[in-house]
């Protein structure tokens, strides 16, 4: 939603699924790769191949699972993925990496490169704990890393607010930092219509209430934005690209 916005108004977008092997952006966007991720961490000149169109100024490189390939990530080869991505993705304004879920090193790197993160949660046990867990994991690799939660599937105001309320305090409590606050968005059937038909959800229903949600959320996220000046292209494109930073990554 974000990023189909950004390209609405004459951004330049792309989308990098780094979900390795389990990523699914294409479906969703109801594209057929010829190329993934894969490819261009293994040969950097495959750059302009791995690019898929989605629509208008809205790209995609989709992850491995797209299509069938046998290489592993390994952690060298996307060190210097990132570290190169300023060049590489020059032409575009706004870069959206969508990360695994779970703790590992190439986590701590998209991050660390990242002007902004956000962590989804569902209103599970499980899905918290694993989010409250990867904040954890998150600071301990950089303390002043700027990380939103957004609760997604959200079944009343009550649920939400609760559940960031119980975050916050065990944040402050034992971490001695609090998360930033993406928002909530309400179960909705329309979500699910919408990846069952494979259309972004603007498209599906664009004057509908979990529309506005979600215009909320980025005017929430906007605001934390402008407040900290941390998305920006040259930013992110400075902290891909800082030797140091990926150093200290790597230890």
């Amino acid at each position: 939603m974000k990023m189909l916005r950004l390209a609405a108004r004459g951004e330049r977008c792309l989308i990098i699924d780094a979900d390795w092997y389990f990523g699914n952006q294409h479906i969703l966007a109801n594209v057929v790769p010829e190329y993934s991720l894969a490819d261009l961490l293994a040969d950097s000149s495959k750059a302009g191949s791995t690019i898929t169109k989605i629509r208008d100024r809205l790209d995609l490189i989709a992850s491995p699972s797209a299509i069938s390939a046998d290489r592993d990530c390994t952690i060298d080869s996307f060190t210097h993925f990132l570290a190169a991505a300023r060049d590489t993705f020059s032409r575009y304004d706004f870069i959206l990496i969508d990360a695994a879920s779970g703790f590992s090193e190439l986590i701590l790197l998209a991050a660390n490169s990242s002007d902004l993160n956000l962590i989804v949660l569902n209103p599970e046990l499980t899905s918290i704990s694993d989010g409250y867990g990867l904040f954890k994991y998150l600071l301990k690799s950089n303390s002043k890393i700027a990380v939103h939660f957004l609760n997604n599937r959200v079944r009343e105001t009550a649920e939400y607010n609760y559940i960031i309320q119980k975050l916050i305090e065990l944040s402050q409590k034992f971490l001695g930092a609090v998360p930033l606050d993406a928002g909530y968005l309400l179960e909705d059937k329309l979500v699910v219509e919408s990846v069952a038909q494979q259309r972004p959800l603007i498209d599906l229903a664009a004057e509908s209430s979990v529309i506005d949600r979600f215009r909320d959320i980025i005017k929430i996220i906007d605001f934390e934005k402008d407040e900290c000046g941390a998305i920006s292209i040259d930013g992110l494109q400075k902290q891909v690209n800082s030797e140091n930073s990926l150093a200290d990554i790597k230890e």
